[in-house]
């Protein structure tokens, strides 16, 4: 089972790098204003009123940057929060909306929902590259099937654990295309968290936690 970690970024945000660039762009403006009031002719002072409007610019930047630096601490909550639920998960089996499942212990857990009734339906499972490595007739009724694959290609050799995709080919008695939606089922082995939230191992597969349909809890062998 691999180790739940939580991933997070110590470098500076988008907001803090702004703040910095802005405080050093204010510096530089406040230099220039001040030679500019010590030189200016008496006789013929500086339009104050700009100063003014260059100020008020600066201010609506600088709240500007703390309204995205605000945002972005809320973010970060969110998605530790929701890094902390997922913790929850590991050992569980969950179904997921997806295509691309875990081949765990011989075993790919798939489903497909067909909106209408079907002539014909294919699926077909792909290996990481793309591959097609073993196809077979469907369901052709409307409604939610569970297909179960064993790992076994179309030569009947057991192929490795690893991530592999499901492509529901189905055609309605016009020969028009049917648009199948899919779900993956699998263990979760770990918990991941980043910039899209938190993710759920299963296996080699990552799915993100918003993608979770149900939950089933492990059975205690």
């Amino acid at each position: 089972m691999e180790v739940a970690s939580a991933t997070s970024t110590t470098s500076q945000t988008a907001a803090d790098l702004a703040g910095a660039k802005l405080a050093d762009n204010f510096d530089t403006f406040l230099q220039l204003l001040t030679t500019q009031l010590q030189n200016q002719d008496p006789l013929d002072p500086q339009d104050s009123a700009e100063f003014v409007n260059q100020l008020v610019q600066f201010s609506e930047v600088e709240q500007s940057i703390a309204s995205n630096k605000s945002l972005e601490q809320l973010l970060d909550l969110q998605t530790t929060t929701q890094g902390t639920a997922a913790l929850n998960y590991i050992g569980q089996t969950v179904e997921a909306s997806g295509a691309t499942a875990p081949l765990q212990g011989n075993r790919a857990q798939f489903s497909y929902t067909l909106p209408d009734n079907t002539e014909t339906t294919n699926l077909i499972i792909s290996d990481e590259n793309g591959s097609v490595v073993f196809s077979t007739s469907g369901e052709t009724d409307t409604g939610q099937h569970d297909f179960v694959w064993d790992g076994n290609d179309s030569n009947g050799t057991q192929l490795p654990e690893g991530a592999y995709t499901l492509t529901v080919s189905a055609q309605n008695s016009d020969g028009d295309p049917v648009t199948a939606t899919t779900s993956v089922s699998g263990l979760v082995t770990g918990v991941e968290t980043g910039d899209a939230g938190a993710l759920l191992s299963l296996g080699l597969v990552k799915i993100p936690l918003t993608n979770v349909i149900s939950v089933q809890q492990q059975e205690e062998s």
